[in-house]
């Protein structure tokens, strides 16, 4: 829910936007954000664009919202968002998102605040598709590995010394993931290989596996143990992406593709 403060439902598109802009900006607490909107009637706003190039996702900001007295139903005809990039947990991910038909609503809360609320799909309504295209590069993915990594050996007194991620991409939706480091305690220097596998199935099913570290030196072997133990603590783990849905869309293709960069390609629809 996107708060546009407690004035009445915009009537013209330069207003929706400006409020539009400062209520995102609230949500993610960044005023690197840019939205234009398009209206035209309190049913339907033909199009809204986003543009959230240098914010952050990883921390949202959510107002309280007092109890609803009121809702309008509308429908936005075509949002784009785009980010060039935007930041997730730490990583710069070039991002561009299309949604046709998605169902929203303007809701007033009991303390005269004015939201604009995404909605599931209404009966005999259009059903909402989207599409997202999403990347980062590699170079980007090595430095937030090697950022994890040196702050796990450093909890048993290792310092890290280098690092260099390997991406390949496993089938269209499969990636094996293979970092080759040096790590240093005291006079002992050795080599240490982590690795990990994630991989989607035809029904949308991610499982991740394979996580591990391992020495061909068996003293830093040894001493990296602990580590190497919550490591295999993501072996197995399971997550059925089929489960987000956006305005009653679900997931209905996925490929990956690997590079320079990661790419992600997703469709969602009825």
């Amino acid at each position: 829910m996107i708060p546009l403060g407690s004035g009445p439902m915009p009537s013209a598109s330069e207003e929706l936007s400006k409020r539009l802009t400062g209520g995102v900006r609230r949500v993610l607490g960044s005023t690197a954000v840019a939205v234009e909107a398009q209206l035209r009637s309190n049913a339907l706003i033909d199009e809204i664009g986003v543009d959230l190039t240098g914010a952050s996702l990883s921390t949202l900001h959510g107002d309280a919202v007092g109890a609803i007295e009121s809702a309008t139903p509308a429908t936005i005809a075509r949002l784009q968002v785009v980010g060039t990039p935007v930041v997730i947990r730490q990583l710069p991910v070039t991002v561009s998102a299309t949604a046709h038909d998605l169902p929203v609503s303007w809701k007033r809360g009991s303390d005269g605040v004015l939201w604009l609320a995404a909605e599931e799909s209404r009966d005999g309504a259009d059903r909402a598709t989207a599409s997202l295209d999403a990347s980062v590069e590699i170079a980007a993915m090595e430095r937030a590995v090697h950022s994890e990594l040196e702050r796990r050996v450093k909890n048993v007194g290792f310092t890290l010394k280098s690092l260099t991620l390997h991406v390949q991409a496993v089938g269209k939706r499969g990636l094996s993931l293979r970092a080759d480091a040096t790590v240093a305690k005291s006079f002992l220097s050795a080599k240490v290989t982590v690795t990990g596998r994630a991989a989607i199935s035809d029904s949308f099913m991610l499982t991740v596996s394979e996580v591990e570290l391992t020495s061909g030196n068996p003293i830093i072997g040894a001493l990296v143990a602990p580590v190497n133990s919550k490591l295999h603590a993501w072996n197995g783990r399971r997550v059925d992406l089929t489960q987000y849905t956006f305005a009653g869309a679900r997931l209905q293709s996925l490929e990956l593709t690997v590079d320079s960069s990661v790419r992600l390609q997703a469709g969602f629809g009825a």
